[in-house]
């Protein structure tokens, strides 16, 4: 994501994969629907600010990623394409 575009719920899944979420569909949709709340609304796409927010949070809320960690999704992700 860059700054001014945002990720929907399916894109956002393709993200949680890579970072270990294994659930259906509608546990996907329960979790992006909090994730959403995480950025003080309710929305239907994750901007750059709250992507940034999640993969720097360490804590329970967040899913954290290193930057190494970023660049081997991107590349997945780039293989996909």
């Amino acid at each position: 994501a860059l700054p001014g575009s945002s990720l929907g719920e399916a894109q956002m899944r393709r993200f949680a994969v890579f970072t270990g979420f294994d659930g259906t569909e509608e546990e996907w949709s329960e979790e992006f629907r909090l994730i959403c709340s995480e950025g003080g609304s309710a929305c239907s796409s994750v901007d750059f600010d709250l992507f940034t927010r999640l993969v720097d949070d360490e804590g329970d809320g967040g899913c954290y990623c290193s930057d190494a960690e970023l660049r081997t999704i991107i590349a997945e992700l780039s293989k996909e394409s």
